[in-house]
C-alpha cells in the first residue's frame, strides 16, 4: 500500500483528514459535520482495511471510497429527510441534492474531454447509472473484452493528466 503496510490507521487518518475535510466542503456538508466526519473515517478505514495494491494506487482507492460514502449517506440523509420532515424541508434538501447531481455531471463532462467516445461512454455508464462491464457490452452491441480496453485505456488517460491521483 505504497509503504503503508506498517503505518496504523491514526497515521493514516491524519494523513488523509485534508482529503476528507475536501471532499466535505466541495459537497456542503455543513449540517452535522459531525455526523459526516465520522462517514468519512469509517469509509477511509474501509479503503484501508481492504486495499489490494495489485489494483491500483491506495490515493485513487481512498478518494472514491470516502466520496462515495460521503455521497451515499447524503442521498441517505436526503431520502429520510422527505419522509420524516416537513414540507420545508424537503424542498430545501431537493435543492441540495439538485446541486450535488450536477456538479457530479460537471466534474465527469470535465473527465470526458480527455477521453474518446467510447471511453466516455464507459465512464458515465459506471459513474451515473451503476453499470457492469457486462451490462455497457450488451448495451453497446459489442463484447465485454472491448469494454474493458476502452475502460483501461480511459484510466491511463485519467493517471497520465492526474486526474485520478491525490498525492
Amino acid at each position: 500500500m505504497e509503504g503503508y503496510e506498517m503505518q496504523s490507521f491514526e497515521i493514516l487518518l491524519k494523513q488523509y483528514e485534508p482529503l476528507l475535510r475536501t471532499q466535505m466542503k466541495k459537497l456542503n456538508l455543513c449540517k452535522d459535520y459531525d455526523f459526516y466526519y465520522q462517514c468519512g473515517c469509517i469509509a477511509l478505514w474501509q479503503a484501508y482495511s481492504r486495499y489490494d495494491p495489485t489494483k491500483g494506487r491506495f490515493s485513487t482507492y481512498a478518494f472514491s471510497t470516502v466520496r462515495g460514502m460521503l455521497l451515499s449517506e447524503l442521498r441517505t440523509q436526503i431520502k429520510y429527510e422527505q419522509r420524516f420532515k416537513s414540507s420545508d424541508g424537503i424542498a430545501q434538501h431537493a435543492i441540495h441534492y439538485d446541486e450535488y447531481e450536477a456538479l457530479i455531471l460537471i466534474d465527469i463532462e470535465q473527465l470526458c474531454e480527455e477521453l474518446t467516445d467510447k471511453q466516455a461512454t464507459w465512464l458515465k455508464k459506471v459513474v451515473l447509472e451503476k453499470k457492469t462491464v457486462q451490462q455497457i457490452a450488451i448495451e453497446a452491441h459489442t463484447t465485454s473484452k472491448c469494454v474493458r480496453s476502452w475502460r483501461e485505456e480511459a484510466l491511463k488517460k485519467l493517471r497520465k493528466k492526474d486526474v485520478l491521483t491525490l498525492e
